[in-house]
């Protein structure tokens, strides 16, 4: 079912009504009244943070050093297993899989891939200050970050880590999710992680209002809403899973300016508020979804680690044979101020940097953003709302996925005065080894007929909307996501370019 395609500057003016009720492990969503955030000055907040995080490595840190896959400690890997697992069991495991994709033609392939059955919880808490929201990170270092320390949730942990299958010390404020009451909740949401990595991976994004904050550690600290985008500044200093958690954010706690001088950042604004002219209805966009999840064929066999066609298990670890794509690699991990002092543990290691972007265009005086139907094997329900480009060289989901790169040289090439966003940010640290991926953000002139097939044009609002829901709108878009709100913030990318 594909809706009437309107011509440039035209808009819908569709009665958008709620997806349903939010309601996350049986907590309901409360939306409670607030007042508008307005923008405050932060130049001294940003760089005493950006102090802070400098002054913070000496007593903080995840220092790892690469170890041969086989002398990885507490780790049961045996080169002729169907898999690498923690010997209690716990944590994740890194098995095989034979992947089969048709979306216009057949692609199959063989990979490793982390299957963590846990569901982590990715939780920040907020208060309401005189300027607007206000919310609690935490400094955190992880094994794979590429620059150390980073911006991390408040919370931060998977079951396996706050149920202390490690022994060692507990989780800093998980009391505060624990006692919160439904009214107290902002976010509360499973979202995917990375479904070319991970197995059907969750997190629990939350977000949870306190009248009462809590005295925190000293490598924690409040930041102001529009002080935290400004830290989006630099390259790779919030992590990836606040940036998942931002994203989740109603935007009405955003504050952009409907009146701004930038009619980039006005339309942006406007993009966010409920009911704003859309190019398509809410309900036909999830008809486009649903359509699309039904015809695609998508099957994943388990598949012994030794049998995977094209990979090749050595004593340092496990790779392709082209040298593509990734290796599943050994690092042994000392650390300080972290749950327990040392570990060690696989992680996955990219072979280049990714690029995920996102083209916005103006119809009328409203932004919309292209976004793009991709497939993956890890994906829950197969097929999630991407960004338009979402690109890593030698990935076989890029192959299976038509049109992936139409868009990827007008994005990279675009005129520095379209560039609303260029920054690099990292993959999650905690499984990943030194994978960054650069976000861009590009203006283009409103035009219907780059739609096609697995590509449509929508609103902020419309994706704030499934982003209520678990399984819509996958983890590099939310990423981009929460680059836009720095841009509508904090300003386009030309005058960012000093820190």
């Amino acid at each position: 079912m594909v809706d009437a395609v309107l011509v440039p500057g035209q808009v819908e003016r569709p009665v958008e009504r709620p997806v349903g009720p939010q309601v996350a492990s049986g907590v309901p969503v409360s939306r409670p009244r607030m007042p508008r955030p307005r923008p405050a000055g932060r130049a001294d907040v940003v760089a005493a943070t950006r102090d802070w995080l400098r002054s913070v490595p000496p007593r903080l840190h995840a220092t790892p050093t690469r170890v041969p896959l086989d002398e990885v400690v507490g780790w049961l890997t045996d080169p002729q297993a169907d898999d690498i697992r923690h010997g209690t069991g716990r944590f994740f495991r890194i098995m095989g899989i034979e992947a089969h994709v048709e979306v216009e033609e057949r692609w199959s392939w063989t990979q490793p891939i982390i299957d963590q059955p846990d569901v982590g919880v990715l939780a920040l808490v907020s208060r309401m200050g005189r300027s607007g929201l206000e919310l609690l990170v935490q400094g955190k270092p992880e094994p794979g970050n590429p620059t150390g320390l980073q911006l991390a949730p408040t919370v931060q942990a998977t079951r396996s880590n706050y149920m202390r299958a490690h022994g060692g010390r507990p989780v800093p404020m998980l009391d505060v999710l624990q006692a919160a009451r439904p009214s107290d909740v902002l976010v509360d949401v499973r979202q995917s992680e990375h479904g070319t990595v991970f197995f059907r991976k969750r997190n629990r994004n939350m977000v949870v209002l306190t009248e009462r904050p809590p005295q925190a550690p000293e490598h924690f600290r409040w930041l102001r809403l529009p002080e935290l985008h400004h830290l989006f500044l630099a390259d790779d200093r919030v992590n990836m899973d606040t940036r998942t958690v931002l994203s989740c954010l109603p935007w009405g706690l955003v504050p952009v300016d409907p009146h701004d001088h930038d009619p980039v950042v006005a339309a942006l604004a406007r993009s966010g508020r409920v009911g704003s002219p859309s190019r398509h209805t809410l309900q036909a966009i999830l008809n486009w979804v649903t359509e699309v999840r039904s015809s695609t064929y998508v099957r994943v066999d388990v598949r012994p680690l030794h049998t995977l066609e094209g990979w090749s298990r050595t004593a340092a670890g496990l790779s392709h044979e082209d040298d593509a794509w990734f290796d599943v690699i050994g690092v042994s991990v000392e650390a300080a101020g972290r749950e327990i002092d040392r570990w060690s543990q696989p992680m996955i290691e990219p072979h280049a940097d990714g690029t995920l972007g996102l083209l916005v265009a103006r119809f009328g005086d409203v932004l919309h953003v292209l976004v793009h139907l991709r497939t993956e094997p890890g994906l829950v329900d197969a097929v999630e709302i991407a960004p338009t480009v979402q690109h890593r060289p030698m990935e076989p989901a890029d192959l299976a996925n038509p049109g992936t790169q139409r868009h990827l040289e007008p994005l990279t090439s675009a005129p520095a005065d379209r560039v609303l966003y260029d920054r690099v940010h990292s993959d999650e640290g905690g499984r990943f080894f030194r994978s960054a991926n650069r976000h861009l953000i590009v203006e283009v002139d409103p035009d219907p007929a780059v739609e096609g097939p697995g590509f449509r044009w929508v609103t902020v609002h419309q994706l704030e909307e499934l982003l209520r829901h678990s399984h819509y709108v996958n983890l590099q878009l939310r990423s981009l996501l929460s680059c836009l709100q720095a841009v509508g913030t904090i300003g386009r990318a030309p005058a960012w370019r000093t820190e």
